[in-house]
C-alpha cells in the first residue's frame, strides 16, 4: 500500500457562470427504464444503525444489519436480562430485550438530536461576502487515470468547460485510508482508523451550509455523526459493492431496492447501485433548488463487482453527465462549483502520451507518476477560466482547505497538511516547493518536491532522480549528474528513526 505524506524540512530515504459542458453529449446506454428523479424503487424497512455503524465486508452482498455489541447501561441491562434465571419465560425475555432495544435507539436518536441543538447554536451566521459563496458539489470516484478522462466524454466535457489541475496526487490505493485523509485534511501514517474531529464536512457545515453525503462511506462512525446532515447510500470499506444491491441506507433507515430484492424480476428491470445512487443525486437536486442555504453535496461513486474497468467507465460517464444534466436544469450550475477526481492510486503497467501532461508512466512498484496522479476537474462559472490548466503540485489533501476557504468558513481545523487550491483555480502557482512522500508496505518510496522526484524501489539502496518538468515518463535518471540534488533529499539518522517509528 503507497501511503502519501508531508515531510520534515529534509526528507527520509535511506540506502459556475453558465451550464458545465459544451462537450457534445455522447449516445450513451440508458442507465434506468425509471424517471431520473424518481426513487420510488426504496421500500423502507425498520432497520437501523447501532451505535457502532457496521462498515459492509469487502465482497457482502447487502448492506449490514444493525451491531448490537454496543456497551453502556442498556447494554448491561440486555446481558443481564439474557444471563438471569428469573427471565427463563422466552417471550417475557424477549419483550423486555425488545423494550430495551427501543429504548437504546431513542437514547441515540435524542443523542443525534441534542448534539445537532448545541452546534447549531454555534453555527455561523453567513453574512457578507459568505452570502455570495456558491453550492459545493465534489463528486469523487475510487480511481480516475489521465487516459480514461477522454474515454468519458461528458467528464471531458467538464474539463473543457473548466480547469483541469494536472499534478494532483492521490494519498494511498486503500479506499478507507484516502477518504480519511481527504475528510481529515491530514496526511497519516495510521490508516486503521478514521477520526471524526472537525473534519471537511463538519468544517462547512458549521459555516452555515447544508450537508449531504450520496454515495459509499467505508468508517464505522454513522455519516450523520461525521458532519453531514443527510446520507443515502451504501457501507463498503473499499467501495465495492454489488452491481444490483437489494438495499440501501437512508438516514438511519434501511430501505430496500424492490426490484433487485425480488429473484423472479428479469436483469433489465433491475438498477445497479451507480445508477441508484444518480436517481438520488438527481432527486435531491430537484428537491433542493429553491434551498436558502448554500449546500455541500459528496457524491462518492463506487466500483460494482463483476464489471470491468471499460464498463465501469461507461457508468461513470452516464452518471456524471446525468449529475451536470440536473445541475443545469434546476438552476444550480451558475452557482455551483463542481469538483471531480479520484482518490487512490493503482499498481498498472502502462505508459501513456497525454496532451495535457505528457507522458506519464504505471509501473507495478505503483511509485511512478501514471500511478500517484489522478485528474482533478474543477468548474466554477466565470470564476475558473475555460478550458485551462495549472500544474501546481497538490493533493486530494488540500480539498477541505479549498472548500472551507471558497465556503469563508471562519472556524477551520488546525494543523492542516492540505493548502487551499483557490489561488490554482485563479491561475496562480502555489507551493511549488512542497514535499510529498509515499512509502509502501513493501519498502519502496518516492518523494517530490518543486520538479525533483526521486523514487527507492524495494529492496534497492539506490536513489533515482527524475526531472519531472522534462521527463514526466521517467526514464532518464539524473542522480549521477546532480548528486546535491539527490543530498536534498536525505535526513539525519535522527529523523530516520522518527519515521521509522511511524512504521
Amino acid at each position: 500500500m503507497n501511503r502519501l505524506f508531508y515531510c520534515w524540512s529534509l526528507l527520509w530515504i535511506f540506502g459556475c457562470g453558465g451550464e458545465l459542458s459544451d462537450h457534445p453529449q455522447a449516445k450513451l446506454p440508458l442507465q434506468s427504464a425509471q424517471n431520473e428523479s424518481d426513487v420510488s424503487y426504496r421500500e423502507d424497512a425498520p432497520t437501523v444503525f447501532g451505535d457502532s455503524y457496521p462498515v459492509a465486508a469487502a465482497q457482502e452482498n447487502t448492506p449490514p444489519e444493525a451491531d448490537e455489541s454496543g456497551t453502556g447501561f442498556i447494554d448491561s441491562l440486555k446481558s443481564l436480562v439474557e444471563g438471569s434465571p428469573v427471565y427463563e419465560d422466552e417471550d417475557v425475555r424477549d419483550g423486555l430485550i425488545q423494550q430495551l432495544q427501543q429504548a437504546e435507539q431513542d437514547l441515540r436518536d435524542i443523542r443525534l438530536s441534542n448534539r445537532r441543538a448545541i452546534a447549531n447554536a454555534n453555527r455561523q451566521v453567513r453574512i457578507g461576502r459568505a452570502q455570495q459563496s456558491p453550492n459545493l458539489v465534489l463528486v469523487t470516484l475510487p480511481t480516475l487515470h489521465f487516459s480514461e478522462v477522454e474515454r468519458m466524454p461528458r467528464l471531458a466535457g467538464i474539463r473543457n468547460s473548466g480547469m483541469l489541475l494536472t499534478d494532483c496526487y492521490v494519498t494511498s490505493e486503500n479506499y478507507s485510508a484516502s477518504r480519511s485523509e481527504l475528510l481529515a485534511g491530514r496526511f497519516s501514517a495510521d490508516s486503521s482508523g478514521y477520526s471524526n474531529e472537525m473534519n471537511l464536512a463538519e468544517t462547512i457545515w458549521q459555516s452555515g451550509y447544508d450537508t449531504t453525503l450520496i454515495g459509499v462511506w467505508p468508517f464505522e462512525q454513522h455519516p450523520l455523526e461525521s458532519g453531514f446532515d443527510q446520507w443515502t447510500g451504501f457501507a463498503s470499506a473499499n467501495s465495492m459493492i454489488p452491481e444490483f444491491p437489494d438495499a440501501l441506507f437512508t438516514q438511519l433507515t434501511r430501505a430496500e431496492i424492490v426490484s433487485n430484492k425480488n429473484v423472479e424480476v428479469e436483469q433489465q428491470s433491475r438498477i445497479n447501485g451507480i445508477e441508484i445512487l444518480t436517481d438520488e443525486s438527481i432527486a435531491f437536486f430537484d428537491q433542493r433548488k429553491k434551498s436558502t442555504r448554500p449546500l455541500f453535496v459528496h457524491i462518492a461513486l463506487p466500483t460494482l463487482a463483476g464489471l470491468d474497468r471499460e464498463e465501469m467507465l461507461i457508468e461513470y460517464n452516464c452518471s456524471i453527465g446525468e449529475i451536470v444534466d440536473s445541475l443545469n436544469e434546476t438552476g444550480f450550475s451558475g452557482r455551483t462549483c463542481l469538483i471531480v477526481a479520484g482518490i487512490t492510486s493503482n499498481s498498472e503497467t502502462e505508459q501513456h502520451e497525454y496532451e495535457s501532461v505528457g507522458r506519464l508512466t504505471s509501473t507495478v512498484s505503483g511509485l511512478n507518476e501514471g500511478n500517484l496522479r489522478t485528474p482533478m476537474i474543477v468548474f466554477w462559472g466565470t470564476n475558473v477560466a475555460r478550458g485551462s490548466q495549472n500544474s501546481s503540485p497538490c493533493s486530494v489533501v488540500d480539498l477541505l482547505p479549498t472548500v472551507a476557504e471558497i465556503g469563508a468558513a471562519r472556524r477551520r481545523p488546525n494543523e492542516l497538511s492540505g493548502q487551499s487550491l483557490l489561488p490554482a483555480l485563479r491561475n496562480q502557482s502555489i507551493g511549488d516547493q512542497r514535499f510529498f512522500y509515499w512509502r509502501n508496505s513493501d519498502g519502496g518510496q518516492a518523494a517530490r518536491r518543486g520538479p525533483w522526484k526521486v523514487i527507492v524501489l524495494p529492496g534497492e539502496n539506490q536513489m533515482k532522480l527524475f526531472h519531472l518538468p522534462d521527463d514526466s515518463a521517467e526514464l532518464q535518471d539524473l542522480a549521477a549528474e546532480y548528486p546535491n540534488i539527490v543530498s536534498e533529499f536525505l535526513a539525519p539518522p535522527a529523523q530516520q528513526e522518527l519515521v521509522e517509528e511511524l512504521f
